[in-house]
């Protein structure tokens, strides 16, 4: 999870973005071929009325942030740090409530790169076109484990 997406739409920042991040093996055991990534992207928007079934499954057991606060190299502080606790959250996460009412036959889709160092491009990224909403009150659990 990202708050301000990394990506614009017409320009547009979305409020916040799920990334859902998944690796090719590279080869066989020992091989040196470089993995290749997909990344299924879901974009939120801020709504005032609704909130996201998705989030609401694990909302509550977000990991806090004890770094929340500090800037990072780019002068943004969005991401979970290495001192992040880890939440203990037993339960199983039901990812289609995920897609909801998201339809995933409509995405953008383009090779790229890692968004982080080494940024490397081994990446097919492919963004749900269709905004999804979250709620100010999850919109504020989510920017206090991942830091303002």
């Amino acid at each position: 999870f990202h708050w301000g997406s990394e990506h614009t739409i017409g320009g547009k920042q979305m409020d916040m973005v799920a990334h859902c991040v998944h690796q090719q093996t590279a080869g066989p055991p020992g091989s040196m071929a470089t993995p290749r990534y997909g990344v299924l992207a879901f974009f939120y928007k801020l709504s005032e009325t609704d909130g996201d079934a998705f989030l609401a499954q694990f909302e509550d057991s977000l990991p806090s942030n004890p770094s929340a606060g500090a800037s990072s190299s780019d002068g943004h502080s969005r991401r979970l740090s290495t001192g992040v606790t880890v939440a203990d959250f037993p339960h199983l996460v039901d990812f289609a409530l995920m897609y909801g009412k998201t339809p995933i036959s409509q995405y953008y889709t383009y090779n790229g790169s890692l968004t982080t160092p080494p940024c490397s491009e081994v990446v097919d990224w492919h963004l749900a076109m269709q905004p999804r909403n979250i709620s100010l009150s999850q919109m504020r659990k989510f920017r206090d484990a991942i830091g303002i």
